[in-house]
């Protein structure tokens, strides 16, 4: 399975594309909560962020990944 990219923030379609060409696999979840993605963020092995929450040590303590 490839690296799982998870993007939380809108960005610019060409960063999604690249990173597919580059092999990674892209998600996207732009409504659950800070809560709800932290549950989850142990899954993937990267995330794409802007400014839709503050990324703190509590939050980066569960992408175990």
């Amino acid at each position: 399975m490839g690296i799982k990219i998870l993007h939380i923030d809108s960005n610019h379609l060409i960063l999604w594309e690249q990173l597919q060409q580059a092999g990674f696999s892209n998600h996207e979840d732009f409504t659950s909560s800070k809560a709800e993605i932290e549950a989850k963020i142990h899954d993937y092995q990267g995330i794409v962020i802007r400014s839709r929450f503050k990324i703190d040590k509590a939050f980066l303590d569960k992408a175990t990944n």
